[in-house]
């Protein structure tokens, strides 16, 4: 239920052309008030954690919960 209320505020905020720093303060915003109040009511699983984040991190990337692009590799050792 919590993931398809904020893939449900993506999909709002992706349907308008915004730049980076307002999907950034959306994210901050709107999304993590709604994960904060989750996670004071409930425990959340892991499981549910990694795909709150992937669609955070996809909106913040793409402007949209799915990402259609080149994976990129985050952990890379010199």
């Amino acid at each position: 239920m919590l993931i398809d209320k904020i893939t449900a505020k993506v999909r709002i905020s992706s349907s308008r052309n915004i730049s980076y720093a307002r999907r950034s303060v959306i994210i901050n915003l709107l999304l993590m008030g709604v994960i904060g109040f989750w996670c004071r009511t409930f425990l959340l699983p892991q499981q549910v954690w990694k795909e709150i984040t992937a669609i955070c991190r996809n909106f913040l990337w793409g402007g949209n919960e799915k990402y259609n692009g080149v994976p990129i590799a985050w952990d890379v050792t010199l």
